[in-house]
């Protein structure tokens, strides 16, 4: 262990964050905007009302209507039902001979609603663990790689840092590199529990991709067979074959209410639907508790009769449940949901400014000829792309979500394709253009970009900040608002940039 374990802590710290640190900052950010999933989903569409109270049973019953008059030759339904937080979105899901079917239903009719084609939030959720175009299984096992990284830079990083916590309370402005530095440990101590709990929690997530030999050891290559008796419904009756109509699912749901003293429901699946076996399940509310889907009720599906209540089977299904929970983060209210999205702000800067603390300490050496300055530029490009061209990016995917025109075919995947090629344009850009100016511009390109999301909003739908105070839709004011802090915060930081006007294109760091 040369030069001591401090200093092997040290360089373990500084080359796992560097490694995977580009992927890090993606999976922090784009996980931080999923605690707030629904409400973006909300105002990417904004056909929608955000207003009002969710309308479980009636909600229940156009789902059911549609499902019995589109979706009977499926084996099975999924039925998602308003929550408080998006109180109009109803949507349903089945497979048939014909393929995969979505559709987003209205509350109080049976027929879609015409809002326009988005993944809103859901794209942000997907890509912090999906990396959009990678294959999932890859994609999963590259982001299991990122945060066991992670975990390893946050432990050798309190060991590498004898004075962590005293630096905590120190900030020095006037030298550059100080600054970042101490911003660095300020984030990194006063999110440390936070950062520990979503990495670890983020690896139990997916502990059976990566670790799946106990599961093979006793369930081969059934995975459907493992995870169905780990969740309880190893009990599935198998379809009898003669036809059978379906109970009311609003009458079971009111069942479930009562059982649970709650005044609505989660997720609701149907087993065999038309069938004289058919089996409805009704799921516990996210918000009821921290643990992941902790109990479900089984009902008949033909005579509606309350079959089964089913938790967890074993402490092993309720610890692995409680983990996934916590990463989720869907018990939260909206205090805490505010804490976590900031504790979670707080760690994609920790590893930001980590990047960016890394390309400095090399600067001079390399500016002087003794080190590779084609691979300086490489990665302070990356740097910038992924530190503030992710961001712009972001921005793009609101604005194309607004200036789209609705009908356009395959939509959504229009407005995905927009955030990749900003995201692409920034850093082809990066790679032409060095320095502390390429930084500052790139702030003020991601101060438009946020800033002008508002105003394209106002130009394009009724829901402009001005209309929604009007029309008590406080969610679309919300956003709105949140967008304008963000700009705000980006010209801080252009302007920061920009105080030395002796700073050229070619050589000063952030």
């Amino acid at each position: 262990m040369k030069g001591g374990f401090r200093k092997s802590m040290t360089w373990l710290h500084t080359w796992s964050g560097l490694v995977l640190g580009w992927f890090l900052v993606l999976v922090f950010l784009c996980g931080t905007a999923s605690y707030f999933r629904p409400e973006i989903s909300q105002y990417m569409r904004p056909e929608l009302s955000a207003a009002g109270e969710p309308e479980t049973l009636k909600a229940l019953d156009s789902a059911q209507d549609y499902l019995q008059r589109e979706g009977m030759q499926a084996e099975h339904w999924f039925i998602t039902l308003p929550t408080e937080r998006e109180p109009q979105r109803l949507r349903v899901f089945w497979s048939d001979e014909d393929g995969r079917h979505f559709e987003q239903l209205g509350v109080d009719s049976a027929k879609t609603v015409q809002a326009r084609e988005t993944r809103g939030g859901d794209f942000f959720y997907r890509l912090h663990f999906d990396l959009y175009a990678i294959p999932a299984l890859w994609a999963r096992c590259i982001v299991g790689i990122c945060a066991m990284f992670m975990l390893v830079a946050i432990i050798t990083g309190v060991i590498a840092h004898r004075k962590i916590f005293k630096d905590f309370f120190t900030f020095r402005r006037g030298a550059h590199q100080k600054a970042w530095l101490d911003a660095h440990n300020v984030m990194a101590v006063f999110g440390l529990p936070f950062h520990l709990l979503m990495t670890y929690t983020g690896l139990v997530s997916l502990m059976f991709l990566y670790f799946p030999w106990g599961m093979v050891s006793e369930f081969g290559s059934d995975r459907e067979a493992f995870f169905e008796e780990a969740q309880g419904y190893s009990d599935h009756i198998e379809a009898a074959g003669q036809s059978a109509p379906l109970a009311r699912f609003s009458t079971m749901a009111e069942t479930a209410m009562s059982h649970w003293q709650s005044e609505t429901v989660g997720r609701v699946q149907v087993h065999d639907p038309g069938d004289a076996n058919a089996r409805v399940s009704i799921e516990v509310p996210d918000t009821r508790q921290v643990t992941y889907r902790a109990e479900t009720l089984v009902f008949d599906g033909v005579s509606g009769e309350l079959l089964s209540a089913n938790p967890l089977p074993s402490l092993a299904s309720h610890t692995y449940g409680f983990f996934y929970g916590l990463h989720l983060g869907r018990f939260a209210d909206t205090g805490l949901r505010w804490l976590l999205f900031l504790a979670g702000i707080g760690g994609t800067g920790m590893v930001a400014t980590g990047l960016i603390l890394w390309s400095q300490k090399r600067y001079s050496r390399w500016q002087s000829g003794s080190g590779p300055t084609v691979m300086y530029r490489l990665i302070d490009a990356l740097n910038r792309t992924v530190v503030l061209g992710l961001p712009v990016a972001m921005a793009s995917f609101f604005i194309a979500n607004r200036l789209l025109p609705i009908e356009l075919t395959e939509r959504q995947h229009w407005e995905e394709r927009s955030f990749m090629l900003v995201w692409a344009a920034v850093l082809l850009l990066s790679l032409c253009y060095q320095g502390r100016q390429a930084w500052r511009h790139l702030a003020l390109v991601a101060t438009l970009g946020f800033a002008s999301v508002p105003a394209v909003s106002a130009l394009t739908t009724q829901r402009g900040m001005l209309s929604s105070i009007q029309q008590g839709e406080w969610l679309f004011v919300g956003m709105d608002a949140a967008l304008l802090v963000i700009a705000i915060v980006f010209a801080a930081l252009a302007w920061h940039l920009g105080r030395h006007k002796k700073a050229t294109l070619r050589g000063d760091q952030p």
